[in-house]
């Protein structure tokens, strides 16, 4: 049997036999027998101007090969299990239920409409139905064991969401599937499953989805920006050195009083000024400023005091 590889070739030759390899690789794909690479290149292949009209009607299946995740959008039998190989009837509730969650997100791709996920998902429970129908006919349950078993799968298929599910004959997709796990054999199954179905409560299409999910995509990228921005503000060595200086300037200036130093202050500028040269140039500056600004009022203020004794005597 030609491999996926083999099957593009045959399509980009695109002589007599480029139809069937087409159709081979629909196969494949929807089996799950190909990669995401290999439908893309295909993809490209029918989709190539010189091949269009060639590949014109297959070309809408080779476009709903692939869903939101980028991936083969996968056929619901590949999906589903080997049912022949289970053989016991009240087990098949719980089994349908761990291998829908196994397999929900490809059941359930993000590409398809409400009503196909729908009847993907019917057709998804009719082999577990369908085991059940066969297995009861061989081998007839008692009736205790026949109502518990249908009761469990009541529960397994509200779990699933059937209650949401509304078949084109009227009746809820809970009542469809009850219909069909009572059905005396294949036949009466198949007649008894919906020929239309749709899920109200869903959502119309995947557009509502895939904005919701670009949506939350951006609010990740957004914080994630805001994460590097609150790294990117983080100060070089220089510019905590200038942060650093400021900061030892404004506390200066707080313990200063209007520039101007009081008794104290006067001492403690004298006392650092004859240090060992802890402070640097700017700040020696601005304290034998502030010492000759208050050396001078001093002066004034003695000066004022002799002058109003002078008068006085």
């Amino acid at each position: 049997m030609p491999g996926a590889g083999d099957l593009i070739r045959s399509m980009r030759s695109g002589g007599g036999s480029a139809m069937a390899a087409a159709r081979e690789f629909l196969r494949m794909a929807q089996a799950g027998q190909v990669t995401a690479s290999e439908v893309k290149e295909a993809q490209s292949v029918i989709s190539s101007p010189e091949l269009r009209d060639a590949f014109a009607q297959v070309a809408q299946e080779f476009t709903a090969l692939t869903g939101g995740q980028g991936q083969p959008l996968r056929d619901v039998k590949a999906l589903r299990p080997d049912t022949s190989r289970l053989t016991n009837a009240a087990a098949l509730p719980e089994r349908f239920l761990s291998d829908l969650t196994l397999v929900r997100s490809q059941l359930f791709d993000p590409s398809l409409s409400r009503s196909e996920k729908a009847e993907r998902l019917f057709e998804f429970f009719e082999a577990y139905a369908g085991r059940f129908v066969e297995l009861n006919a061989e081998t007839p349950m008692s009736e205790g064991d026949l109502q518990k078993t249908l009761a469990n799968f009541e529960k397994a298929i509200d779990r699933a969401g059937f209650q949401h599910l509304a078949a084109g004959d009227g009746r809820t997709g809970t009542d469809a599937a009850r219909d069909m796990l009572k059905a005396k054999n294949l036949e009466d199954l198949k007649k008894a499953k919906p020929q239309s179905l749709d899920a109200p409560g869903w959502k119309e299409n995947a557009v509502a989805e895939k904005n919701q999910q670009h949506i939350e995509a951006q609010k990740r990228v957004e914080l994630q920006a805001d994460r590097l921005v609150l790294l990117n503000q983080k100060l070089t060595p220089a510019q905590q050195a200038e942060e650093a200086k400021k900061k030892e300037e404004e506390a200066r200036k707080k313990k200063s009083r209007s520039g101007v130093l009081g008794g104290n202050q006067l001492w403690n500028v004298m006392h650092l000024l004859r240090g060992d040269g802890e402070l640097n140039d700017v700040q020696k500056r601005d304290a034998m400023n502030q010492l000759i600004v208050a050396a001078a009022l001093i002066f004034i203020f003695v000066g004022i005091v002799v002058g109003v004794l002078v008068a006085v005597n």
